[in-house]
């Protein structure tokens, strides 16, 4: 005998009252609902390998440091990682403010983002022995 769910939504103090009736014809099984979940995970790991490969191709190319001075506010930080961003090649920047470093990956050339980040009024350098690449 099916269910009425309109009798179960209706039956507390405050609950609303539905127009029409709606009545529940079968309840999945436990096994349809896990072969759900599992094909719901599957489908998630794969975007999440797939984001990961593209986000990796995206990344690809040698990292930079260089280091920075003039820095003393998260301001300075986003323009300085803003300016380096701009610089053709680069595929990823990062500002660490506290260290006045800034991590750079791509294949830009390195004079270009000195060049970009003294343009906003900060001093740069690359440190070759933080650089891989």
């Amino acid at each position: 005998r099916p269910e009425r769910a309109d009798s179960a939504m209706q039956s507390g103090p405050n609950a609303p009252a539905l127009p029409y009736p709606i009545t529940l014809r079968s309840t999945p099984s436990n096994s349809t609902i896990s072969n759900l979940c599992q094909t719901r995970l599957m489908v998630k790991i794969a975007l999440i390998l797939s984001s990961t490969r593209a986000y990796e191709t995206a990344m690809s190319g040698p990292t930079m440091v260089f280091r920075v001075d003039g820095m003393t506010c998260n301001h300075c930080k986003a323009a300085v990682e803003s300016a380096i961003q701009k610089v053709p090649g680069v595929s990823e920047a990062i500002v660490e403010l506290q260290r006045g470093e800034a991590q750079v990956r791509g294949d830009a050339d390195p004079g270009d983002i000195v060049r970009a980040i003294e343009e906003e009024g900060y001093d740069a350098s690359l440190l070759p022995g933080k650089t891989n690449g």
